[in-house]
């Protein structure tokens, strides 16, 4: 399922984008598997898509670089710094 998620993602974001989708994965594997469901670009995105249907506003899925946290959600525009992985109208 996570090869599928890497492909879509690829074909919706280039350059950039994709390196920081390589240093999710590498990020991930040192951690649990459960770590890695929770914290990983899938669940973000679920997250991302539940609060879009309940705020009505725009969410992003965002690389943080931060291992314990590899993605957040945010409502909030990104900066030009952010890595943006996804867009959720």
């Amino acid at each position: 399922m996570q090869q599928h998620w890497s492909r879509l993602i690829a074909r919706w974001i280039s350059g950039r984008a994709e390196a920081c989708l390589l240093e999710l994965d590498i990020t991930m594997q040192r951690f649990s598997p459960l770590r890695a469901r929770l914290a990983s670009f899938e669940h973000a995105y679920a997250v991302a898509t539940r609060l879009r249907r309940y705020t009505g506003r725009d969410q992003f899925v965002i690389l943080t670089g931060n291992p314990l946290q590899p993605v957040r959600v945010t409502e909030m525009l990104p900066t030009a710094t952010d890595c943006v992985m996804a867009r959720v109208m």
